[in-house]
């Protein structure tokens, strides 16, 4: 399965918030979607799925108009991990995750076995089953961000989504989150990720995709795409690298300039 995104637009507030923006996802990849705030990376990613309204440029799901697809259709085919983290209803986390398997239900009717199952899946999937029956609106940001990637990850969509995955984890929690996604893509899942920490990216990511001020100015494998010259133009950084047990690593280090409001 592949989704395409061919010269995206949007506006807002009078200006392009994204400006003929291209990108593509297919089965088997964990792609990474990076660039400084305000580059338009979340604006993007909405607008793929129809969230955003976007004045131009066109989105397929394998070859054909995403939005020719009924709505439940396209809730099976790609799943997604918005930003925000709200949880407004006090719902045990087993329920919030039983939510992402919305798509697959018939309407309101109780959850069957593949239902049931999925869930577990997911449950285990980012070690949360030791607070399954907990109340999710007193969850630390963390386990919430944990529990509505297990939402998202119930789907069992073959294309995912995901806005800042690792927003509000600590260290072994974001390792996993990123084991998680690039096991994704291993087992045939294409993967979309928004993400700030560059060397998590570096590190995990098939491929990369780089925004800046509204567009794609680079994509590829994160060792061409993040060069010491885009690092210095795009974030006004340089950084550190090396290698560890045969693969490339590298880490932000310092800043090169001051960073322009984009």
């Amino acid at each position: 399965m592949k989704l395409e995104a061919r010269g995206i637009t949007v506006e807002g507030g009078g200006c392009h918030i994204v400006s003929n923006a291209s990108l593509e996802i297919s089965a088997g990849e964990l792609v990474g979607l990076i660039g400084p705030n305000g580059a338009g990376k979340s604006t993007l990613l909405r607008a793929l799925l129809g969230l955003q309204p976007r004045v131009g440029g066109t989105v397929l799901l394998d070859g054909a108009p995403f939005e020719s697809f009924a709505p439940l259709e396209r809730a099976r085919r790609v799943a997604f991990l918005p930003q925000d983290r709200a949880v407004e209803w006090r719902l045990s986390v087993r329920d919030v995750i039983m939510l992402g398997r919305f798509p697959h239900r018939n309407g309101f009717a109780a959850p069957g076995a593949a239902c049931e199952a999925a869930v577990d899946r997911a449950l285990a999937l980012v070690d949360c089953q030791t607070i399954a029956d907990r109340d999710v609106t007193v969850l630390s940001g963390g386990e919430r961000t944990r529990v509505l990637l297990a939402r998202a990850l119930a789907v069992e969509a073959p294309l995912l989504l995901v806005d800042e995955p690792i927003t509000a984890l600590d260290p072994y929690h974001q390792m996993h989150v990123m084991e998680i996604l690039a096991g994704l893509a291993r087992s045939g899942f294409g993967v979309l990720a928004v993400i700030h920490d560059l060397a998590l990216a570096a590190r995990f990511m098939d491929r990369i995709v780089l925004m800046s001020r509204g567009g794609v100015v680079a994509s590829g494998p994160p060792a061409a795409v993040l060069d010491d010259a885009a690092l210095d133009s795009v974030y006004h950084i340089a950084a550190m690298r090396g290698e560890k047990d045969g693969r490339p690593w590298m880490l932000p280090w310092r800043r090169t300039g001051q960073a322009e409001t984009e």
